[in-house]
C-alpha cells in the first residue's frame, strides 16, 4: 500500500498516522455524523485523518473538527516544546510567542487551509462544541493527560457519543497517563468499550455503552487512590500477551509514578525494581526506563505540576 503524503509536522509516530488515516478511510458515515479530535497540535493527526477520509466512499462534507486551545503559558512545560517543534521545520516565525505565552491557532488554520470542511476550534477542554444533533463517528483524544481534563471533554460531548465510536486514546501508552489508564482499563473491564488495535503509544478501542451514569460512577472512584492503582496493576496484566515490552515497561512505569506520588513507597520500590530486572539486557528499552526515570523525576513525579499551569492567562 502506498503510504499518504503527510506533510504536517506532528508528535506521532508514522505508524500511528497511517493508522488514522486506515481507520478514517474505512468509516461507514452517516449524515449527521462528524470527526472529532481534542488536541489538534500542528495539525499532523487531522491531515492523517481527513487524507484517509477523502478516499471514504461514505465521506460527503461530514464536519472534522479539531479542538485545541493553541495556546501555551511559558510557566508550562509545553511552550518551549511548541517552539522546539516550529523549529524543526523552520516555521517557528509563524508563531506568536510573547514573554508571557506562545499561540499556534493561525499557523495551523494556515497549514490545513487546502482541507475542506475542517473546523478549527480555539477552546478549553471544558466548553461545549457540539450540537445536540451531532454524532461522532470517530473520536481522537490528544489533549488530556489525566482524569479530570478528561471527564471535562466527555461530559460535554457524551450525548454525541454512538455505539461503535472509535475512540482513541492517543497517548495511553504513556508515562505519564496512569489516569487515563485506569480508566480506560475500567471502561474494558466493564465491556463499556471494546480494545480494537494497540499501535505505538496509541491505544484504539470502539464504544459498546458508556453513558454519563458510568463517568459518575467512575467519578466517585478516582479519589480512591488505592483502586484507581489496583486498576493500573490489572491493566499489566490484561496487557501483557496483547502488546510489546516497549507498552508493558511504559505501564510500569506509569503504575510507579502513581504509587510515589501517592506515596505508596513499598509500591514504588517494587514496581522500579521489576523494572530494572525484567530488562536489565535489553539496551533499547533501558533507555526508555532511564528518560522516563529521568523525566518524572524532574517534574516531583507528578503529573499536574506539569500541567497545571498550561493555560494560564488563556
Amino acid at each position: 500500500m502506498r503510504q499518504p503524503d503527510f506533510s504536517i509536522l506532528s508528535m506521532l509516530y508514522t505508524e500511528e498516522k497511517v493508522k488514522l488515516y486506515e481507520i478514517s478511510k474505512s468509516l461507514k458515515l452517516k449524515s449527521n455524523d462528524c470527526i472529532l479530535e481534542y488536541g489538534v497540535f500542528f495539525g499532523g493527526s487531522l491531515e492523517a485523518l481527513y487524507l484517509g477520509l477523502q478516499e471514504n466512499k461514505t465521506f460527503n462534507s461530514h464536519e472534522v473538527i479539531g479542538v485545541d486551545s493553541f495556546y501555551a503559558s511559558k510557566k508550562g512545560d509545553f511552550y518551549s516544546l511548541v517552539i522546539e517543534y516550529a523549529d524543526k521545520s523552520n516555521d517557528k516565525n509563524k508563531l506568536e510567542i510573547t514573554s508571557e505565552y506562545v499561540k499556534w491557532y493561525k499557523y495551523v488554520q494556515s497549514s490545513l487551509s487546502k482541507y475542506k470542511n475542517i473546523n478549527l476550534i480555539k477552546s478549553l477542554p471544558n466548553n461545549p462544541i457540539l450540537k445536540n444533533t451531532n454524532h461522532i463517528a470517530l473520536l481522537h483524544l490528544d489533549m488530556p493527560k489525566h482524569y479530570k481534563e478528561l471527564r471535562s471533554i466527555l461530559g460535554n460531548i457524551i450525548n454525541n457519543i454512538k455505539s461503535n465510536t472509535i475512540i482513541i486514546f492517543q497517548d495511553y501508552f504513556y508515562h505519564w497517563s496512569a489516569e487515563i489508564i485506569a480508566f480506560g482499563f475500567y471502561l474494558i473491564k466493564n465491556d463499556l468499550i471494546k480494545l480494537e488495535y494497540s499501535c505505538m503509544n496509541t491505544l484504539g478501542t470502539s464504544n459498546n455503552a458508556v453513558s454519563e451514569k458510568d463517568l459518575e460512577l467512575f467519578d466517585a472512584k478516582i479519589n480512591d487512590k488505592e483502586y484507581i492503582f489496583s486498576l493500573i496493576v490489572e491493566s499489566i496484566d490484561y496487557f501483557k500477551d496483547k502488546v510489546n515490552n516497549h507498552k508493558l515497561v511504559i505501564l510500569y512505569m506509569a503504575a510507579a509514578q502513581y504509587a510515589y506520588v501517592n506515596k505508596f513507597n513499598n509500591k514504588f520500590d517494587y514496581y522500579i525494581q521489576n523494572i530494572n530486572q525484567m530488562y536489565s539486557n535489553d539496551i533499547k528499552t533501558r533507555n526508555l526506563i532511564d528518560y522516563m526515570k529521568h523525566d518524572v523525576k524532574k517534574h516531583n513525579y507528578d503529573i499536574y505540576n506539569i500541567y497545571s499551569y498550561s493555560f494560564d492567562g488563556f
